[in-house]
């Protein structure tokens, strides 16, 4: 008989369910192999609970995979996982074929997207996170048209795609979040103590091991004796250092004695582990402005070091796959108080140097930043690779460590750049001073990526006294010209006399001037109340005098009462200004003969 059909909202089986075959045990694992190295396991995990599609979603991932790097198919992995796959787990569609995605199955993917629902937060995706879940899937599936036995599927599924999604997903509609200038500044303060604590540890070290060295002939206690543990260990382990457990089945008495001394204080001072790296990584982020990857991908081979009229420099060419030129930074290397960037390889170089005749991946025979991790595997590895980025979880637990010890407030590696390009802006107000920097072909790219929403309203507000400042020029007829070449450019454009200060343009006091408007009482500004002078500047008290011809000049075309009506109280207001100037400064202001409109 036929089932009655449930209350709504409830899934109702069907007949055809109960011949569903059991979820898989197996792992479902796709190889890919790599010239000269191992080859690349991913395990679509995702597809236990999916049987019906086990065989057409691993070949399509493996005929796309061929062509595409490490990292993307690792992210493509991700990407299917909690995308299309996602959906059917939330939706319970676990017994679906490849015959069945069609145009109805399409559109309800879309829309699930376009909701929370397809969030772990509960909040709406970005639109370019929706488009890469969505072909993500779609990637696949188009690798299985020319497929004999999954071919027509394909293009059936192809065919039914919707075009033009999500229209703009490229185009970033906030900026990534930028650290306070105080927050930047206590992590540098945390990672250069850190470096200079490293430096006396290596010190340290060596001025043990040279003890250590002389007494492992004689014998004596490596409890009580740092320096000859140390010289005992870089005996029996010329390389990479083991766990504790794996020293005590060699020489129990040392293995005892390293453990109680614990890793900073033995193989702390051999090599470093991805903790000892971090406040490298973050301050070569901070010198150079380069993208985390960049950064954690740094190889010896673009690093060097050169002299040019007395002056110490580093070069460093890093490294940046999609863009049409790898990043450059020139540090400068001269010794001084702090760290510099000599300093900061050449540690870099002593922690690591033991470590490179060991490197059991030949992607990390060139690579800068070398550690062996403080837990699990002790073998040596690195930050930076193809299919490893900043969402490695060596990096971030690295740095989530580093956090916790100094007490900093939560941030990560890719907020760097962005906050010294965004300060950059602050500071100068010039967009391609920043954009030289950063690097950046487009400007846009910077406007769009790099640009905090704190200074896009200082710049919208810019804009706006541009404009205001435009707008007064023409009512005046030119007469106060914020243009003009007498402005040195730290002077105040929105007092109405050039030279003054005005401590608030829009709202003056002064008759026939109203609230809202830039004031526009051009020769008044001496007889404000919210007016200020700059009397220590030349350049300021050369408009001041010639404030003061302008004023007599106007005798003739204002007429002899309306002047000293008008005009005679300012006049006496300049006098008595000048009076303050020092008599060196008003000599050098008279020099420079400025002469400014007429009043009226």
């Amino acid at each position: 008989m036929r089932k009655q059909a449930k209350a709504r909202g409830s899934l109702v089986p069907f007949e055809g369910r109960r011949n569903l075959p059991a979820p898989s045990s197996a792992k479902t694992i796709v190889t890919f192999p790599r010239a000269g190295l191992p080859p690349l396991s991913i395990e679509l995990d995702f597809l236990n609970t999916h049987p019906r599609l086990i065989e057409p979603i691993t070949c399509g991932f493996r005929l796309w995979g061929a062509s595409h790097a490490d990292k993307t198919k690792i992210h493509r992995k991700r990407d299917l996982a909690v995308g299309w796959f996602g959906f059917l787990q939330q939706t319970g569609r676990a017994d679906l074929t490849l015959a069945d995605f069609d145009k109805s199955l399409m559109l309800t993917f879309i829309s699930w997207l376009n909701s929370d629902e397809a969030s772990r937060h509960g909040n709406l995706l970005q639109p370019s996170v929706r488009s890469a879940r969505f072909y993500a899937l779609i990637a696949i599936v188009e690798a299985l048209r020319d497929d004999p036995g999954w071919g027509l599927h394909a293009q059936g599924v192809i065919a039914d795609v919707p075009r033009n999604l999500w229209v703009g997903r490229t185009r970033k509609t906030s900026p990534r979040p930028r650290l306070s200038k105080d927050h930047l500044a206590r992590i540098i303060s945390a990672a250069e103590g850190e470096v200079f604590a490293i430096a006396r540890r290596l010190q340290r070290g060596e001025h043990l091991l040279a003890k250590g060295r002389e007494a492992l002939c004689l014998g004596g206690s490596y409890r009580k004796d740092q320096g000859l543990c140390l010289a005992a260990l870089e005996w029996m382990y010329p390389g990479v250092i083991p766990n504790f457990q794996v020293i005590r089945r060699h020489d129990t008495a040392i293995g005892n004695a390293a453990r109680i001394l614990g890793r900073e204080e033995t193989a702390g001072y051999f090599y470093a582990s991805g903790r000892d790296l971090v406040p490298f990584v973050l301050l070569l982020s901070v010198a150079t402005a380069f993208n985390s990857d960049t950064i954690l991908s740094l190889e010896w081979s673009n690093i060097a070091f050169g002299n040019r009229f007395g002056q110490q420099f580093v070069r460093i060419v890093g490294s940046k796959p999609r863009a049409a030129t790898d990043p450059v930074a020139t540090l400068d290397a001269t010794a001084g108080d702090g760290t510099n960037a000599a300093q900061l390889f050449d540690l870099l170089r002593r922690l690591t140097e033991r470590l490179r005749p060991h490197i059991t991946d030949p992607r990390d025979e060139d690579h800068v930043f070398l550690f062996v991790p403080e837990r699990g595997d002790k073998r040596v590895t690195s930050f930076g690779r193809d299919d490893r980025d900043t969402q490695d979880s060596k990096w971030r637990l690295a740095l989530r460590s580093f956090i916790k010890d100094h007490g900093l407030e939560p941030f990560y590696l890719a907020q760097i750049r962005p906050t010294i390009l965004d300060e950059i802006q602050v500071t100068t107000g010039d967009i391609l001073a920043a954009r030289a920097v950063g690097q950046q072909q487009d400007p846009q790219t910077l406007w769009r990526h790099y640009t905090s929403d704190g200074t896009i309203q200082r710049y919208n507000e810019r804009l706006g006294e541009v404009f205001l400042a435009r707008e007064r020029w023409r009512e005046t007829h030119g007469v106060i010209d914020p243009r003009s070449r007498l402005l040195a450019p730290a002077m105040d454009r929105g007092a109405a006399t050039p030279g003054f200060i005005c401590l608030d343009p829009m709202d003056s006091p002064l008759p026939g001037q109203r609230r809202g408007r830039l004031c526009n009482a051009y020769g008044h500004c001496p007889s404000c109340p919210l007016a200020a002078a700059e009397i220590g500047k030349a350049a300021n008290v050369a408009l001041y005098q010639g404030l003061r011809q302008a004023i007599y000049a106007a005798q003739p075309s204002v007429g002899p009462k309306a002047w000293v009506a008008r005009w005679a109280p300012i006049l006496l207001d300049v006098d008595a200004l000048l009076q303050f100037v020092d008599p060196v400064v008003a000599a050098t202001a008279s020099r420079l003969n400025v002469k400014l409109p007429t009043v009226g």
